[in-house]
């Protein structure tokens, strides 16, 4: 065997930033105020109830991976996957 072969290639991974990484539950706001949603919710609605642009809203939801025009709506579990990104929690209204 030659000496080239004997070596491990080790790969580092970087370590994730504290309280987790960026998308783990403990990296959200705390909970500022509470809203009620209905089953299907206008993002546009979502923009304004968190105070956020459209586009902010948009990046939200490609990094929750929901992929949908920002002039439609999302089901009552995106919205408030999306607020609660905001320290928002959605309750569902029956």
């Amino acid at each position: 065997m030659s000496s080239h072969d004997e070596k491990k290639c080790k790969i580092r991974l970087p370590a994730s930033p504290p309280g987790g990484p960026p998308n783990s539950p403990t990296s959200e706001p705390p909970i500022t105020r509470r809203v009620l949603l209905p089953g299907k919710v206008a993002v546009r609605y979502l923009a304004e109830e968190s105070g956020q642009s459209l586009d902010a809203i948009a990046s939200v939801m490609r990094e929750l991976r929901i992929i949908i025009d920002v002039n439609r709506s999302v089901d009552f579990k995106d919205a408030a996957n999306i607020l609660r990104r905001y320290g928002i929690e959605a309750q569902r209204q029956v």
